[in-house]
């Protein structure tokens, strides 16, 4: 038998408590979770294995506030992997081909939008 892996997803956000919230929500849901807090902790945790996905907070510390499209965009580390951004300042920065949730946003928005993602093969 066959067992296909369930979707890696990297979840970046400073907020601890929105990591947690995240974690807890899409792991209930099947999807394997690594967390990051600054986009130096993504950048090494994607250097260390593959994500299928990044769920990733617009405004981060030490990503030149909204400079977050562009570095990713400008990072090799990135290429191919999609990226949804969450954010909750209108408009959103955005990259040509990624999703935006405004926060706040329903777990139902936010699984709709990452079964998007991770099921779209033009990635």
């Amino acid at each position: 038998m066959h067992v296909t892996p369930s979707p890696h997803i990297l979840v970046v956000d400073d907020e601890p408590f929105i990591l947690e919230l995240l974690q807890e929500v899409l792991s209930l849901h099947g999807y394997q979770v690594t967390t990051a807090g600054t986009l130096a902790e993504a950048q090494k945790a994607i250097q260390q294995q593959p994500f299928d996905l990044v769920l990733s907070d617009v405004f981060l510390p030490d990503s030149q506030k909204t400079a977050l499209p562009h570095e990713l965009d400008a990072n090799s580390l990135y290429a191919g992997i999609p990226v949804i951004f969450m954010t909750g300042y209108q408009p959103p920065p955005r990259r040509s081909t990624t999703q935006v949730l405004i926060k706040p946003f329903s777990v139902e928005n936010l699984l709709r939008a990452i079964q998007q993602e991770v099921s779209n093969p033009k990635h």
